[in-house]
Parts: C-alpha cells; sequence; structure tokens
C-alpha cells in the first residue's frame, strides 16, 4: 500500500524501498521543479520498479517478490493525494489459468465425447441408411421377382382359363351335337309315322280334289267349294306337320324364354301321334292350366317330351291295354310335366345308374336318350328325375314357372 501526492511521489508506503519515488518517470521540467520546492528533500525520485501489463495489472521487479500485481487506487480529495492498493495476483491468475485449463480439458473432454456420441451416431445412422437402402434393394428385388412370378401365374391362369373356355365350348358343341343327333335319331323312329301322317291328309286331298272336278262337271259350285275348302284344311294340317319337322330338326341354342308348356306338349305328340295309333296306345292328357309358361327353349323342351313318350311307347311294347298318362302340375315357382306308363318300369339292375351315360335295359338302345334330355332340362335351370312308382315307369320335368 502506498500513497502518492500529485505529482505522483509516493509519499507513504508500506515498502520503505519505495519512499520518495515516483509511479513513473516525471519530465526534466517537474523534476526541477521538485528539487527546487525540496517537496520531496533530498532523494532520488526515480521511477519504482512498475512494468505494466495490462489494464490494471503490473509486474514489480525489485524490493518485493517479482509477481504480478492487480494496482487500484482511489482520489484522497482533501489533499490531492491518492491511495494506491497492490494484490499478489499471480497466485489467482495461475488458479484460474488451471481453472480455465481443467474448464477447456472438461471442454474438449466433453467435445471429444459429444463429437464421438454424433460420430457413432452418424455411423449408426449410416449403417442404418445403408441396412435400409440394403433391405430396399432387396425389398424391391423380392417385389421384382414376386411380381415376375404373379404375371407367370397370371399368365399360366389365363391361359388355363382360354383352355378351359376353349373345352368348354368344345364340350358345348360336343353336347349339341349329341342333342342333334338325339333329335335326328328320333326323327328316324318316328319317320314312318310322320310320313304316315302326311300320307293320309294328302290321299283325302286327291280325293277331294277329284270330287271338286267332278262337282264342277256337273255344274255344282256350291258342293266343289265344300271339297275345295276341305283340301285347305287339310293342306294346312300337312304345312303344320312339316314345319314342326322343320322346327324340330333345326339346331337350336338359346337362353331359358317363357315358352307355352301346352303349345311343347302339342308339339310332340304332333310327331309321335301316329305311333301312338299305330301301337293302340291310349294317351290321357291332363288339362293344362290356360297360358301356363315355363323358363326353357321351345325345340329342346319339345324334344325331352318327346324323348319321354318314345321311351314310354317302347317300354309299351307287348303290354295289353297300353296307357300313356301327360299330367302337368303347378306348385309354387315350379311346373311339372309327368309322363307315367303302365309298363314293367325301370330294371332294378339299371335304375341306379339310370342317367349314366350308356346304361339302358333296351337291347337296341344307346342310352343317352335320358342322359341328353337331363342335360337340357339342367340348361334351363331345371331337372329331370325319375319318380319311384308301383307300376311302370313316372319321369318328371320340373321347371322354373315364368312370371
Amino acid at each position: 500500500t502506498y500513497v502518492t501526492d500529485s505529482d505522483g511521489v509516493v509519499l507513504i508506503t508500506t515498502v520503505s524501498g519505495w519512499r520518495f519515488h515516483t509511479t513513473g518517470p516525471l519530465p526534466d521540467d517537474r523534476r526541477r521543479r521538485l528539487e527546487v520546492d525540496q517537496t520531496a528533500g533530498r532523494v532520488d525520485l526515480s521511477a519504482l520498479p512498475f512494468e505494466a501489463m495490462r489494464p490494471g495489472m503490473i509486474r514489480l521487479s525489485r524490493n518485493v517478490p517479482t509477481d504480478l500485481y492487480a494496482r487500484a487506487s482511489v482520489p484522497i480529495t482533501e489533499m490531492g493525494w491518492r491511495l494506491h492498493l497492490l494484490s499478489p495476483a499471480g497466485a489467482g491468475i495461475t488458479r484460474a489459468i488451471m481453472a480455465a485449463r481443467a474448464v477447456a480439458l472438461l471442454s474438449v473432454a466433453l467435445l471429444a465425447g459429444l463429437t464421438g456420441i454424433l460420430l457413432r451416431r452418424r455411423q449408426r445412422a449410416r449403417a442404418k441408411a445403408a441396412e435400409d437402402e440394403a433391405a430396399r434393394i432387396d425389398l424391391e428385388r423380392q417385389v421384382d421377382a414376386r411380381t415376375a412370378e404373379l404375371r407367370d401365374a397370371n399368365a399360366q391362369l389365363n391361359l388355363e382359363i382360354e383352355e378351359r373356355h376353349r373345352l368348354e365350348k368344345g364340350r358345348q358343341d360336343l353336347q349339341d351335337e349329341l342333342i342333334q343327333a338325339n333329335k335326328l335319331a328320333t326323327l328316324g323312329q318316328i319317320a314312318a309315322g310322320v310320313a304316315h301322317e302326311i300320307n293320309q291328309p294328302l290321299a283325302a286331298i286327291r280325293t277331294h280334289a277329284d270330287t271338286a272336278s267332278v262337282y264342277l262337271d256337273r255344274q255344282d259350285p256350291e258342293a266343289a267349294g265344300r271339297s275345295l275348302t276341305r283340301i285347305g284344311e287339310l293342306t294346312q294340317r300337312v304345312g303344320t306337320i312339316t314345319d314342326e319337322l322343320r322346327a324340330f330338326s333345326r339346331k337350336t341354342r338359346s337362353g331359358a324364354v317363357p315358352v307355352s308348356v301346352e303349345a311343347a306338349v302339342d308339339g310332340a305328340l304332333l310327331l309321335v301321334g301316329a305311333r301312338l295309333r299305330e301301337r293302340g296306345v291310349t294317351l290321357n292328357r291332363g288339362r293344362v292350366p290356360a297360358g301356363l309358361e315355363v323358363r326353357a327353349e321351345r325345340n329342346r323342351l319339345e324334344q325331352v317330351v318327346l324323348n319321354l313318350l318314345q321311351n314310354a311307347i317302347e317300354a309299351l311294347d307287348g303290354v295289353p291295354s297300353p296307357v300313356i298318362d301327360i299330367a302337368v302340375t303347378v306348385r309354387g315357382g315350379k311346373v311339372t310335366v309327368s309322363v307315367t306308363d303302365n309298363g314293367p318300369g325301370v330294371s332294378p339292375e339299371v335304375i341306379d345308374r339310370l342317367f349314366t351315360p350308356f346304361t339302358t335295359d333296351k337291347r337296341d338302345g344307346m342310352g343317352l336318350g335320358l342322359v341328353i334330355s337331363r342335360d337340357i332340362v339342367a340348361g334351363f335351370g331345371g331337372e329331370l328325375i325319375h319318380a319311384p312308382s308301383s307300376g311302370g315307369a313316372v319321369f318328371k320335368i320340373v321347371l322354373a314357372k315364368a312370371e
């Protein structure tokens, strides 16, 4: 601690060697003035060994331990003096430096740790990204492979579908050919009877034509007109038979539409009527409700009825007082057409295989008629069934009633 006057001369100090020294170099004029005034006495007005380091910090080089000191001063205004205090700062600075170094080392360690953590995170992120990229590439490869498999499977499926359609078309064409062959076979069986049905009106037409000619020669136009009218009626009957033959023999394939049950039965009876009369078969035909229609196709439904009538006629061969009953019943939304005969019935040996191809108890039969008839009815969404009976055979055609 020391006190200086306004000229910077140390007047009071705790260090004896500093008294009457100055805190800094004095200009020559000031030094001469002080020597003249003898204010400082006979002393050496040399500067104190202060070495300014930085603002507020000095280093002393002699008389006191060499070290850094922090300098603080306050004015003594009444006397124009100034009180100075020097406080050793070297140890504090050393401690501060050590602390700063420790903090720096800790900061470096923390920074290194954070850097390591960040680097590890970055490495993990890169590894994860690499794994994700590898997984993505693998997934794309799997997707591509799976897509190729699906594409191949789809192509194979399309080929199988096309093959199935081709086979289905072939099956349908074959079935149509079988149905048509069955028609032609049936026509062959009834050809003689149909020819007889046509010959009768043709012979009658010839007779009525001759009669009309005679009446005209006798100048009897009224009688001739009656003969000509009868010729027209007979011609219409022949036309009906030939139209039915032409329609029956035509190859058809159409969807189920409303079809008159009575018209289909009439068409079948028109073709088989001659055989019924030839065999002496009594036909009992039940009443059909007026306007009753089913979901079917006229030509093919007529073929099924004709097949059942043909089978019944053949089953009645050699049976005394042969009878065939045709009945039509309606229950709910179903219409049943039944054909019943009083023959020997279906043989027990074939009853379980009745609708199996090439199964028959006829000596010359092929065993396809019932199979074809069943497929035709099934195509209309109906069914052809053999009903148990105590005597004879009963076959039923069950179809949906047309609204």
